[in-house]
């Protein structure tokens, strides 16, 4: 079982890795080849789109995940596509009437790309379902081909888009069109062979899925809405170029630590998952496995840290905006993403109790206090206030899974 795991896990990473890096490259060359304002724009239509697509699609996909295994048939994945896309389209309604209602300030962003948060949240659905579909029947090597074809799908157009000066609009069709066309493929590629008469029933599965799925929902869209919010705040105080340039430099180190240090959570919350049966009980062996993933993040994250201090000058020459930082805010950056990751380990407890729904509790009420310090230090701090309130809301969040914990919600 274990050496099944493991190997499943090496398909799983490489998939994880690649469009990981060409993240990475994405960022590095939209931002050396583009006006800083462009980039400014595609990262908040971005995060707006990622958070309509979260919203959408991840109850079916944790459900996926969780419930359909193999047994998916024809018209259960079709069926499961096309609820998805509704979703998805409905999501971006919602955002779209909050914008023309004046609720939501649609900062940053012109008519002329309207259309940028649909497209970008469609192609973010399609990516997030083929990969649930992929990993649930183990198709780990399809899987991983077309993550592979997405990261490199997604480089060349990017710099194409950069060097015609297609702007903000170019990166969107870039991302848009780079992650939308292999997820297509993949989804193609996974339609099962199935025999009407041994199809599941998509009534039941749904109701299974809706019941299990909305508490993740709430806890993800709540996780996706953080990085809409710091963005809103920032756009509405710095210049576009300030906006663009700074952006750039923390997308950058984000990506960077997750891609890091994300491994481990991967392979903790699967060996996990694995020595549990999806139970609630928390052995000691799961104990000591999270305590050790801890560790190694904690420790991964603190040295990367001081790498990324020590190799600023060379990473100014890859993105202008790292250099320009300060070592104080570069710190900030590298720390809170590190928080992050590490609430990831510390919250496993409660996921594995089924306690989504106080997660996502103690997570809207750090959401809001992140809102609160980023709108109080805004003015005095500038750039710096972004990852501090980042920073000091994910200690927060540390801070109450442990108390939660301890008073025995995890038994």
């Amino acid at each position: 079982m274990r050496e099944l795991l493991n190997r499943q896990l090496l398909e799983v990473a490489a998939a994880k890795v690649v469009p990981a890096l060409a993240g990475v490259g994405f960022i590095t060359i939209a931002a050396k080849l583009c006006a800083p304002a462009d980039y400014g724009i595609f990262a908040l239509a971005f995060a707006t789109a990622n958070l309509c697509s979260v919203l959408a699609v991840v109850w079916l996909s944790q459900s996926v995940l969780r419930f359909a295994g193999g047994s998916l048939g024809v018209q259960p994945l079709r069926a499961i596509t096309v609820i998805a896309l509704a979703c998805t389209a409905l999501s971006c309604l919602g955002h779209w009437l909050l914008v023309t209602s004046g609720v939501v300030a649609l900062a940053r962003t012109t008519q002329a790309i309207w259309w940028a948060v649909p497209l970008l949240a469609t192609a973010l659905s399609l990516n997030v379902l083929a990969g649930a579909f992929a990993t649930a029947t183990q198709r780990f090597r399809d899987y991983r081909t077309a993550e592979v074809a997405r990261g490199a799908l997604l480089l060349g157009l990017v710099a194409v888009a950069g060097g015609t000066g297609a702007g903000a609009a170019g990166l969107v069709m870039a991302y848009g069109v780079g992650t939308a066309v292999p997820s297509v493929l993949l989804l193609a590629r996974l339609r099962p062979a199935a025999a009407p008469e041994h199809m599941v029933s998509i009534s039941p599965l749904l109701r299974q899925f809706m019941r299990y799925g909305w508490p993740m929902t709430l806890w993800a869209g709540l996780q996706a809405s953080q990085a809409l919010i710091e963005r809103s705040v920032l756009g509405g105080h710095l210049n576009s170029e300030l906006f663009g340039r700074f952006i750039a430099a923390s997308d950058m180190i984000t990506r960077g630590v997750g891609l890091a240090l994300m491994p481990v959570v991967t392979y903790a919350h699967a060996q996990l998952m694995a020595t549990t049966g999806r139970g609630t009980r928390l052995d000691a062996g799961g104990r000591r496995l999270l305590r050790h993933g801890a560790a190694l993040i904690a420790g991964g994250g603190l040295v990367l840290t001081l790498a990324v201090l020590a190799a600023q000058p060379l990473l100014g020459r890859l993105l202008p905006g790292l250099a320009e930082l300060d070592r104080l805010t570069l710190g900030l950056l590298c720390l809170g993403a590190l928080a992050w990751t590490l609430a990831l380990i510390a919250h496993k407890p409660l996921e594995l109790a089924n306690q989504t729904l106080r997660m996502s509790a103690l997570l809207a009420a750090v959401v809001g206090l992140q809102w609160w310090l980023l709108q109080t230090w805004i003015d005095a701090l500038q750039v710096r206030a972004m990852p501090l309130a980042s920073l000091v809301a994910a200690s927060v969040y540390l801070l109450g899974c442990a108390v939660l914990g301890k008073r025995g919600i995890v038994v």
